[in-house]
């Protein structure tokens, strides 16, 4: 997970650089004045990312209403790599990117609105289209966007998108119980599929990783026996398990 922050701005006005690890820039997680000139994030070339000045986004007479959302913690998605790795499966893309990329799961606070779902200072989580999130403030339609108890901490809120991705995938899956699955992968992704097919009434959750370190969580998350590929081979580990 990664939290916005602010005091980046360089005393010269240029953009400040990142270098070569992905940060987030944004601003406190309050209210503030708003200014006319945002920061925002632009993936200047594979592996490089520079701030850059943009203008505060402006709201539009929408009939399903829109926002100006204001993020502060986000998490980083695999999705998002690519556009930073610059590796697309054979897909090739010209830099610099439009600023933006590449954000797409995150909370934070409403700003202003046109619509009726939301008030300004409300927490939500937010979806931004085309993962183009990399920004102090943006614009988004209000339907892209979910309301956020009181009670919960933001580092769980957060993981409820990737958890809908998860559940939307087990929906589609026959009846499992009493069956057998194995997980490859015990990322994030691969952690929640564990508990949802666990859920689902899986029998043996086989889950196969290349790191130990994961594999070390995936039992507390539902995985029944564990299997890790760096030094095993999983389709003999899996025929022995079943």
């Amino acid at each position: 997970m990664l939290q916005f922050f602010g005091g980046v701005r360089s005393a010269h006005g240029h953009p400040s650089e990142l270098g070569k690890l992905p940060r987030l820039v944004g601003i406190a997680p309050t209210l503030v004045e708003r200014s006319p000139v945002l920061l925002a994030g632009q993936i200047v070339a594979p592996r490089r990312i520079e701030l850059i000045e943009v203008a505060e986004p402006e709201l539009r007479e929408r009939e399903d209403g829109e926002i100006v959302f204001q993020p502060e913690l986000t998490c980083l998605c695999g999705s998002d790599l690519p556009f930073f790795d610059a590796e697309f499966d054979g897909r090739t893309l010209d830099y610099p990117l439009d600023p933006g990329y590449s954000l797409h799961e995150m909370v934070g606070t409403v700003v202003a609105t046109s619509g009726t779902r939301f008030s300004p200072g409300e927490r939500i989580l937010a979806v931004p289209r085309d993962q183009c999130g990399f920004f102090e403030r943006f614009v988004l339609s209000e339907q892209r966007a979910i309301p956020l108890p009181n009670n919960t901490p933001d580092e769980q809120a957060l993981l409820a998108q990737p958890l809908g991705t998860v559940l939307f995938a087990l929906k589609k899956l026959p009846n499992l119980l009493d069956l057998d699955v194995a997980i490859v992968g015990q990322g994030p992704i691969g952690q929640m599929f564990c508990s949802g097919v666990r859920n689902l009434g899986a029998r043996h959750i086989i889950g196969v990783d290349l790191l130990d370190s994961r594999l070390s969580f995936s039992r507390h998350m539902g995985a029944t026996e564990i299997v890790c590929n760096a030094s095993d081979d999983p389709v003999k580990a899996v025929r022995s398990i079943l």
